[in-house]
């Protein structure tokens, strides 16, 4: 199969063959070629098609500092909120770990 090379804004004329059935290898070897087994209907008529410029790709939209900024500032809250979190839970669970004063004075009588 070949390409064309075809400039922007021309055009291209081309027809279609139809067949029915199937190819199969002929010949022998080292010089096998194909065959259509079955019937052609003839071609089709002369179609056009008009080749258009390509339209250019988008651009990406430029990352700018100022969102940089934005997104580092709420990475920065994200991990304090959560730090803050995470030591309210250490105290509040050490708090309930801890026996109190009545009960260590009771163990060490005991």
């Amino acid at each position: 199969m070949q390409m064309l090379d075809v400039p922007y804004l021309d055009q291209v004329d081309f027809q279609v063959e139809a067949m029915i059935g199937h190819l199969a290898r002929a010949g022998g070897p080292p010089f096998f070629d194909w065959q259509l087994v079955g019937e052609t209907i003839g071609w089709s008529k002369t179609q056009t098609i008009p080749i258009p410029t390509p339209s250019p790709a988008p651009t990406p939209s430029p990352v700018t500092p100022a969102l940089v900024n934005a997104i580092l500032g709420l990475v920065i809250l994200a991990l304090v909120a959560g730090a803050v979190l995470l030591s309210i839970y250490f105290k509040e669970r050490n708090k309930q770990n801890k026996p109190k004063q009545s009960q260590m004075q009771l163990s060490k009588w005991q």
